[in-house]
């Protein structure tokens, strides 16, 4: 089914919407923010499901590295070490497939509704929030935060799985991206299929979400605080800027008017002779967060 780009605005319950929130503060102007720096609250880590990525030439396989507690509690199943095709429900394999690509292939969240009817008759809906998490623009994890809502009564988790897996219809699919703001237009990155794939690797010991902190953001350890001048290139515009802070993947710049700077452009950094690409991640009325092409 086609992915369109939504804003966080779109994801209906408010624990997902706060999850979504935190990645993109974890972000920090990148594409998607690494595993270890994302620290959700620890009341909803058992409601995720922590996927490894990987790659083998131009093929994906996604293997679980840690089950959500909730899903163990309505399936009664681990499935840990599995991969996501040989665990995926028969009826839903397809839509679970395409959303983990689509994740990955992206490099966006992934938010989606899939509804059923339950033994009492009530509607019930599955939200799905798919997060990426990697380094250097490849997707190496994604979490998976599932949310059973109804509002016609309680969801009896012990039986609801069964009906999921007999009869179920998708009622909503999206893509969200780390710069994704309710008020603004949402422009999706370039999709991973023009990166070279890493090597094979199997993840055995994945390294577990960052601990919950008094509320403060972790950024990457590279990124560093500079504010240096530097010039924004590109076709019809040679702007003055401030490179606030700086890492092997990106920056944060500070514009006279970041409405006016493209998309894409060329920062050329003082005394520094070769420019870098650049695409913007987000804006705001006088910063920019770029990622390096």
């Amino acid at each position: 089914m086609p992915y369109g780009p939504t804003s966080p605005q779109s994801v209906r319950s408010q624990n997902q919407r706060d999850m979504l929130a935190l990645w993109q503060r974890a972000s920090a102007g990148r594409l998607f923010p690494e595993i270890t720096e994302f620290a959700p609250p620890q009341r909803e880590i058992r409601q995720l499901l922590l996927w490894g990525v990987e790659y083998d030439g131009a093929i994906r396989r996604y293997r679980m590295q840690r089950q959500a507690e909730r899903l163990t509690e309505m399936i009664a199943v681990d499935f840990t070490g599995r991969t996501l095709d040989e665990v995926a429900p028969p009826l839903l394999k397809p839509f679970v497939m395409e959303s983990a690509d689509e994740c990955v292939a992206a490099r966006c969240a992934v938010y989606s509704i899939i509804t059923t009817i339950d033994a009492n008759a009530h509607v019930v809906e599955c939200e799905r929030l798919l997060l990426p998490f990697g380094r250097d623009g490849v997707v190496e994890y994604f979490l998976a935060a599932l949310q059973l809502i109804s509002y016609q009564g309680t969801v009896d988790r012990t039986t609801v799985a069964d009906e999921f897996r007999a009869r179920c219809e998708v009622t909503f699919a999206g893509v969200i991206p780390s710069n994704a703001r309710d008020d603004t237009v949402i422009v999706l990155p370039p999709r991973a299929e023009a990166i070279r794939p890493q090597p094979a690797v199997m993840v055995k010991d994945p390294p577990a979400p960052a601990e919950p902190d008094s509320g403060k953001h972790n950024r990457r350890a590279t990124r560093r605080a500079v504010r240096k001048t530097g010039r924004i290139k590109a076709r019809g515009i040679s702007e003055i800027c401030t490179v606030r802070d700086i890492s092997a993947g990106g920056a944060s710049l500070d514009v006279a008017n970041a409405a006016k700077v493209p998309d894409h452009f060329t920062l050329v950094m003082e005394m520094e002779s070769a420019g870098r690409s650049c695409a913007v991640i987000w804006r705001r009325d006088q910063q920019l967060g770029v990622a390096f092409q």
